[in-house]
């Protein structure tokens, strides 16, 4: 990903490391998921005109099961929620071993962006209180 991202996440392992205080590992972490989830709303999938009465979290990791390209470099997903007027936007992209996008050869960003007007008790407790969740 971007070198400030790789930093933040050398500061955090160098702060873990330390035994440093919770308050400072969270602190980091956040910086870690606010540089992450700018960086994939700069280069998100188009938003397609699918609307999701209730998108499950079966569809979400369905998703990246069926419809990973057929790209070697692929190691793993992102998920990325973002409020929208008629509910949520989720973006799903696939990330390479160093959690950097992956693109097709004309530079397009393998994934998919689609609104969701509600979310399945599953996907709500997994989001939480964030908005980004890494997947293998």
């Amino acid at each position: 990903m971007n070198g400030s991202v790789s930093n933040l996440i050398s500061k955090f392992q160098k702060l873990l490391s330390e035994n440093k205080s919770t308050l400072q590992l969270v602190g980091v972490l956040n910086e870690i998921q606010k540089d992450i989830t700018d960086f994939l709303l700069k280069n998100l999938p188009e938003l397609g005109n699918e609307i999701y009465p209730i998108l499950k979290y079966s569809d979400v990791i369905n998703y990246f099961v069926e419809q990973k390209p057929n790209d070697n470099r692929i190691v793993a997903g992102a998920i990325v929620r973002e409020f929208h007027q008629q509910g949520q936007v989720i973006t799903q992209v696939f990330l390479d071993k160093n959690h950097d996008l992956v693109c097709d050869p004309l530079g397009k960003t393998y994934g998919r962006r689609v609104v969701a007007k509600e979310f399945d008790t599953e996907l709500k407790e997994t989001f939480g209180s964030q908005n980004l969740i890494i997947v293998k």
